[in-house]
C-alpha cells in the first residue's frame, strides 16, 4: 500500500462508499438539486439552465435533506459581505443518510473568494466563506476557499457530523494581525465531532506580521472528538501549525497525508499537540523537511497514541517527548521522492521507486460513524 499522498481514499473506505451510494439513491428519490452560476439570477429558480447567481441564495434554498447545491465554474466573490461577518451561513441540516450537498460541478473550478486583499490590521473581505451554524449532516466538496480574513470556515461551536472534501483552502490571514488569536483553514471547538476532512490540500495560511509570538495559526485547530484527518496536502503553514489538537481531542485518525516544509516561525514540527488529548492516531504520514521533529507537544497530557508507519524526511527525531505515545515502525531520514518539492507549483506526487510505496499499513482503522457514512457520491 501507498503512502497516499493525493487524494485517493484507503480501501476500507472504498466499500463503504458504494454503501452508501446505494443507500442515498434509496433515500433521496424526491431531493431537490439546485445550481449556481456567474451568469445566474438570484430571481431564478436555480435549475441548472436558469441557475442561482449566489451560493447564499442557495444555502436558502437547499433546506430539506438530500438537497444538493452545485456551483459551476467561475471566481464566486464575497458578495459584498466584510470581517466579521461571513459570505455564506448554513444553517439547514441534513440527517444520517441524507446529507445536504455544497458541492463544485468541476473539483477546483468553483473558486470562493472572501477577497480580502488588505496587508494591514484592518480586512477589506469576508471573514470566511462558510458559517457552520448549529447544523449537521453537510458535506462540502471540491471547491478552492481563499482570501478569508480570519479562517476558510467557522464553525459555532454546535456542528457535528460534516464532510469537508477536495477542497483548496489557501491564502488566509494573509495580513497584519497583532492578536494572539489564532486564525486558521477551520477551527472545531470542544463541544464538535464526527468531522471528516478528506483530500483536501491546506496551504499559506497565517499572518504575515504584527505578532513577535508566531505560532498561532494553523491549517486544523481542533478540540473535538471523533475527527478523521486523511489524504490531505498541507504545506507552507506561515505562523503556526498544519494541525493543533486542543484541550480535549479526542478519539482521531490522522493517516495518509502529507506534510511539506517547517513553518516558517522555526518551530518544531508540523503536528501541535498542547493539552489533554487521548486516543490519537498518527499513521501512513510523510513529514518532508519539518523543523527539530515531526511532530511535537506545548503543556500537552497525551494518553492512547499511536505514532506509525510515517516516513520522516529531513530531522531524525519523531517527537522529543514520547510520554504518552506508543512509537511503531517507522521510515527516518529517507527522501520520499516528490514530483516536485522544490519550486511552485508543486506536486507531492511520488516518482515511481519512491519508498513511500507500499510502505503503508493497509487498515489505518478508518471511523464508520453511526448513521453517517465517510464519503458520498
Amino acid at each position: 500500500m501507498k503512502l497516499r499522498l493525493t487524494n485517493e481514499p484507503v480501501r476500507s473506505w472504498r466499500l463503504l462508499v458504494l454503501t452508501s451510494v446505494l443507500t442515498l439513491f434509496g433515500q433521496c428519490a424526491s431531493a431537490a438539486t439546485y445550481y449556481v452560476a456567474t451568469t445566474g439570477s438570484d430571481s431564478n429558480p436555480g435549475t441548472q439552465s436558469a441557475p442561482f447567481r449566489h451560493l447564499s441564495k442557495a444555502a436558502l434554498t437547499a433546506t430539506q435533506p438530500g438537497d444538493t447545491v452545485i456551483v459551476m465554474d467561475g471566481t464566486y466573490d464575497n458578495e459584498g459581505v466584510v470581517a466579521p461577518n461571513i459570505v455564506v451561513i448554513l444553517s439547514y441540516s441534513g440527517t444520517a443518510g441524507n446529507p445536504i450537498t455544497f458541492r463544485a460541478q468541476n473539483r477546483g473550478k468553483a473558486i470562493l473568494d472572501s477577497m480580502n486583499s488588505s496587508t494591514t490590521t484592518s480586512c477589506d473581505g469576508a471573514s470566511a466563506y462558510f458559517g457552520l451554524k448549529s447544523v449537521s449532516f453537510i458535506l462540502i466538496q471540491g471547491f478552492v476557499i481563499q482570501h478569508g480574513c480570519d479562517s476558510g470556515l467557522l464553525t459555532d461551536g454546535a456542528a457535528h457530523d460534516i464532510i469537508i472534501r477536495w477542497n483548496e483552502i489557501r491564502n488566509i490571514a494573509n495580513h497584519t494581525v497583532t492578536d494572539q488569536v489564532g486564525r486558521n483553514g477551520i477551527y472545531l471547538h470542544a463541544s464538535e465531532y464526527n468531522f471528516i476532512f478528506d483530500g483536501n490540500s491546506f496551504h499559506d495560511i497565517g499572518r504575515t506580521d504584527g505578532q513577535t509570538l508566531l505560532h498561532f495559526d494553523h491549517g486544523i485547530y481542533s478540540q473535538g472528538q471523533n475527527i478523521t484527518i486523511i489524504n490531505n496536502i498541507f504545506y507552507n503553514m506561515n505562523r503556526g501549525f498544519s494541525i493543533q489538537t486542543a484541550d480535549g481531542a479526542s478519539n482521531w485518525l490522522v493517516a495518509n497525508n502529507t506534510f511539506v516544509f517547517g513553518n516558517a516561525n522555526g518551530e518544531a514540527g508540523q503536528i501541535m499537540f498542547w493539552n489533554n488529548n487521548s486516543n490519537i492516531s498518527v499513521r501512513n504520514n510523510i513529514f518532508y523537511n519539518p523543523n527539530s521533529s515531526a511532530i511535537t507537544r506545548c503543556s500537552a497530557t497525551i494518553s492512547g497514541s499511536r505514532f506509525d508507519h510515517n516516513l520522516i524526511y529531513g530531522v531524525s527525531t519523531i517527537i522529543s517527548d514520547v510520554t504518552g505515545f506508543t512509537i511503531g515502525t517507522n521510515q527516518i531520514g529517507v527522501d520520499p521522492l516528490f514530483v516536485n518539492a522544490s519550486t511552485a507549483p508543486y506536486d507531492f506526487r511520488l516518482q515511481p521507486g519512491s519508498p513511500g510505496t507500499d510502505a503503508g499499513v493497509t487498515d489505518v482503522g478508518a471511523h464508520d460513524y453511526p448513521g453517517f457514512s465517510p464519503a458520498f457520491p
